[in-house]
């Protein structure tokens, strides 16, 4: 089996076939049938030389359709698409395998929601010692009694609302680390409608693509 991109490429050699043959399978799967002892080492110069006969039909298998990735609290929305690049009126974001979303995540979280915390700690007065993205898998954000702020790469997909409310609610951890009056008092203070937020933000697991997995 050859990998290309995100698809999987069965080789396979018949007896009866005279020439090369590329068929998809599936939306995931391409299947190449060769004569029986042809070189396989050239099966990737014949995928390379019918890439654009690929191109156009691949993405007329049902299911075949790049996915998007709306990061609602950055304001951005990138087209994903695996194996080969396609030109859209979206910003592209081309990856070889669907492996490699959750790091591409994990450095956009860093550049952009890490400042974004920062602004909200001068706005609040809340100091926090330092600021990491994880890829957590049931948390949005974490914070340490030495005021570390651990930040979920996801936070991408939550509205700015609710990605504000997670912030202030790590950073009045800062002074209370647990949830208690002291605490939600402190989170009212700067947010009267903590409450909705709270449970907006219970819900917000609908804005992550299913395809990338939530608790």
């Amino acid at each position: 089996m050859v990998e290309l991109g995100d698809l999987d490429v069965q080789v396979r050699e018949s007896l009866r076939a005279r020439r090369v043959k590329i068929a998809i399978v599936s939306p995931g799967q391409i299947r190449v049938t060769v004569p029986m002892g042809f070189p396989t080492a050239e099966v990737p110069l014949i995928l390379a030389a019918n890439r654009p006969w690929l191109e156009r039909n691949l993405p007329k298998m049902p299911g075949a359709h790049p996915q998007m990735l709306a990061l609602a609290a950055i304001a951005e929305e990138w087209r994903l698409t695996l194996g080969f690049p396609r030109q859209e009126h979206y910003p592209e974001l081309h990856l070889p395998h669907r492996d490699e979303v959750i790091p591409w995540l994990r450095r956009k979280a860093e550049v952009q929601l890490v400042p974004i915390l920062h602004q909200v700690s001068q706005e609040t007065g809340l100091s926090f010692q330092k600021a990491t993205v994880r890829h957590q898998k049931t948390r949005w954000a974490s914070c340490s009694g030495q005021g570390h702020i651990s930040l979920n790469c996801k936070l991408l997909f939550l509205p700015p609302a609710d990605l504000r409310y997670v912030l202030i609610h790590e950073l009045c951890h800062t002074v209370h680390l647990n949830h208690s009056a002291n605490f939600w008092a402190l989170v009212a203070s700067f947010l009267p409608d903590y409450r909705d937020r709270d449970r907006a933000v219970r819900q917000a697991w609908q804005y992550v693509p299913p395809w990338l997995g939530w608790r």
